[in-house]
């Protein structure tokens, strides 16, 4: 419910998860938020918060390019 919520008044928003990448195909919690996501889920790293801003940027979400 409160995922819902959120993509209601950011339907743009991305999650970045903590979790290794190793273990997002295993981990039944993750796959159920990646998929209510749409599929936006991003390693928490450097990398992956910048994979994330581009995520945002190609949604136009007012990010600056």
């Amino acid at each position: 419910m409160w995922m819902g919520r959120l993509l209601h008044n950011y339907p743009n928003a991305i999650w970045l998860n903590p979790e290794p990448l190793q273990r997002w195909e295993y981990t039944p919690s993750i796959g159920i938020t990646r998929k209510i996501m749409n599929e936006r889920m991003f390693l928490l790293t450097l990398a992956g918060l910048d994979q994330g801003i581009r995520e945002l940027q190609k949604a136009g979400s007012g990010i600056p390019a």
